[in-house]
């Protein structure tokens, strides 16, 4: 894949030389995830290209993050700026969220979005119950606490007020817990 020329356009060098590099390692892993939820080539493009302006804006945490962590925060990047494409041509065909969702893909637990979860312990309850949470839970979380995005930014994308996108986290946060406690008290908790 040609070097988009966005990362060109970087002004400072060490940044440009890091997304670069970025972009070399990463490209093939990101539009393997992109093409799960489009399955079209060409908004596929489009989509890498809104991923690595994502992923520019993000420099200082990408330098910050363990090799680990820094391939499941581009790949969520990837799929989530995927996700948000497809809820923005939904919107603009009139499609209903709720049917949006049945037809959208799901997070695969191997590739553990929640590894960015501060704490150790947090981290391995979230990951037993993630496959449980619906896709707009799923969504919510790792948008807000893997790609730190803003309420504004969440709300922009799911096409609601801030205040609202506030409170479907809460919800989301919320069926997370419950989920954990359950398999706490049904002794499902550990491995």
């Amino acid at each position: 894949m040609i070097m988009p020329a966005v990362i060109l356009a970087i002004q400072d060098e060490s940044d440009r030389t890091y997304m670069e590099w970025i972009f070399q390692t990463y490209h093939r892993l990101m539009y393997h995830y992109i093409m799960e939820v489009l399955h079209d080539s060409w908004q596929a493009d489009d989509v890498m290209q809104e991923s690595v302006v994502k992923l520019i804006h993000k420099i200082d945490v990408l330098r910050r993050l363990s090799e680990s962590k820094r391939r499941n925060y581009i790949i969520t990047t990837a799929k989530n700026t995927a996700i948000s494409y497809l809820r923005r041509e939904s919107i603009r065909k009139g499609i209903a969220y709720d049917d949006w969702a049945k037809d959208c893909i799901g997070t695969q637990s191997e590739e553990d979005p929640e590894a960015l979860v501060l704490r150790q312990e947090e981290m391995e309850a979230l990951q037993l119950i993630w496959d449980d949470l619906d896709e707009r839970s799923r969504y919510l979380l790792s948008s807000r606490y893997i790609l730190e995005q803003s309420f504004e930014e969440m709300a922009r994308e799911l096409g609601v007020t801030a205040g609202s996108a506030r409170m479907l986290l809460t919800r989301a946060k919320r069926a997370a817990l419950a989920l954990i406690e359950n398999h706490a008290r049904s002794g499902r908790g550990g491995r």
